[in-house]
This record gives C-alpha cells, structure tokens and sequence, in this order.
C-alpha cells in the first residue's frame, strides 16, 4: 500500500581496513524490514512513519562484529518525521529517531537530512549521530524508469574511528 512498506536488505561486500590487523573483506548480513506511514498529518503536513526490522548476524565476523565477539542479530526502532518545504513539494526535510538494540545493549541515533528531487535524481544531505560515530552523508539517488532507483552516499566521519564509508541501495517499488 502507499502507507505500508517491506524491506529486505542485503550487504553483499564489507571492507575493514584496520588499524593494526590488516583489512578484510567478506559479506555482510541481512535485515528485513516493515514501516507504516501517514502522510500530511495535522496542521503543519508531516509526514510520520514508524519502522522496526531485524538484522539477522549471517555475515562474516571478520567484518560484521568487533574482533573477538561473535556477531550476534539486531533490532532497530525509529520514527522519522519530515515536512515537504518550498512551493513546489519536491523538498522535504526530516528527523530520524532510533534505537538499535543488540542483546542487552541499546545505542541510540539521530538523523537529521534534507533530500531534493529533480525529474530524474534525488539530492540528500544528512547528518547522522550515534553515541559512537558521527558522519555528514551526501547523497545522490538516480530515478530509472519503471520504479527502479539506484543511489549511493558518502559518509564522511566528523566524530569516531572510521574515515568514511561508501553506501548504496537499490530500490524497485511497484504498484
């Protein structure tokens, strides 16, 4: 429906490079999804939507897991809250709330993002803090043709141990 949402997501490449043990690449893990949302609420418009999904720990502990522990799964909470800004509803910013929960530990974040779309690409920028690593993430998604989309993004550290990361996703929606 417009309102509900499944995802499945796949890592199907990890490259550490650590400090001191060498790098390592292998595959990640997967995580399935479900958001609801609602769309212009109250007077201001927000859009609302909550999320919970599952990251089940099936990659490679060389790089899905800090060294010596064994990975384990991943539950992640969050609200995001946004606003489409300007006159021509192609603007929206937002706030992302989460909590990851793993065993007994809670990590909580904040995302914080605008996203502009042309008639063949969206523009994104956000900002995202966790406890552990802060990143400013660009962003650029390609609109393909029947629902198909294709993006990738930069985080770039301001805060932690990593450098920067490169992120991708590939998005097909049907009616």
């Amino acid at each position: 429906t417009d309102q509900f949402q499944v995802s499945i997501e796949y890592t199907p490449f990890i490259n550490v490079d650590a400090d001191a043990g060498g790098s390592a690449s292998c595959d990640g893990n997967f995580e399935l999804g479900l958001q609801y949302s609602w769309l212009g609420v109250g007077e201001h418009e927000l859009n609302v939507a909550i999320a919970w999904s599952h990251e089940f720990a099936e990659g490679d502990p060389a790089v899905v897991s800090e060294p010596g522990e064994q990975p384990e799964d991943e539950d992640n909470l969050y609200v995001v809250i946004s606003k489409f800004i300007g006159d021509y509803g192609d603007t929206q910013a937002f706030v992302q709330l989460g909590n990851e929960i793993e065993d007994d530990e809670n990590e909580a974040y904040l995302n914080l993002g605008l996203m502009a779309r042309t008639a063949s690409h969206v523009f994104s920028g956000e900002l995202n803090w966790s406890d552990d690593q802060s990143f400013v993430t660009p962003g650029i998604t390609w609109l393909l043709q029947d629902g198909m989309e294709i993006g990738v993004g930069v985080p770039i550290a301001i805060e932690g141990d990593d450098d920067y990361k490169v992120i991708a996703n590939l998005v097909y929606e049907w009616e």
